[in-house]
């Protein structure tokens, strides 16, 4: 179930010390981001970097959602894998450019200290070869905030988040994810 992922109740990757605290940094091709078409909390911070024309600091991976415990996929494997890219040649995925892996779950594994779901959006950070985060919220802000501002190629006058000091706008962003978790999840 893509959507449970990135809900309010999702356990959440921890960046190590001093690697991620809401603010990345605007270098060219330091990070991944791996998403995935029709997982709404992927849109968020994919949404980001395509509005602001960020490609050029963070590339995005497109993975395709498979059964159980495979998880994500950049390579179909199984031949259920095989028979779901057949049957959508529109959707498109890439493959991994960090390890080569066919599978997100072996991305994961790179942290063993991570118990939680197997999710996108994921971000990887290429200069400290780490991933940093799996929190669409998290993401969606870092993406939009100061940090990246620098590193913006399109609507760079555009702040698609509530000031800082915005308390309102920040508990609607907050009650909006939780609402659309809950509706994704429980039906």
């Amino acid at each position: 179930d893509c959507c449970s992922c990135s809900g309010p109740d999702a356990e959440r990757l921890e960046g190590p010390e001093g690697v991620f605290h809401g603010c990345l940094e605007p270098d060219t091709g330091r990070y991944v981001l791996y998403v995935a078409a029709g997982c709404p909390f992927a849109a968020r911070p994919w949404f980001a970097v395509k509005f602001y024309g960020l490609e050029h600091a963070v590339q995005i991976v497109r993975a395709f959602p498979s059964n159980g415990e495979d998880s994500w996929f950049f390579k179909p494997v199984s031949e259920w894998e095989k028979t779901v890219v057949e049957a959508n040649p529109e959707a498109a995925i890439d493959q991994d450019p960090i390890l080569g892996v066919t599978h997100l779950r072996d991305l994961y594994a790179t942290r063993p200290e991570y118990n939680g779901k197997i999710t996108v959006p994921l971000l990887y950070d290429k200069k400290v070869g780490a991933i940093i985060s799996n929190d669409s919220m998290s993401l969606g802000k870092a993406l939009c905030g100061r940090g990246m501002r620098k590193a913006r190629t399109r609507n760079v006058d555009v702040e698609l988040l509530p000031a800082e000091d915005d308390a309102e706008g920040t508990a609607a962003m907050t009650a909006l994810t939780t609402e659309l978790h809950n509706e994704f999840t429980t039906k």
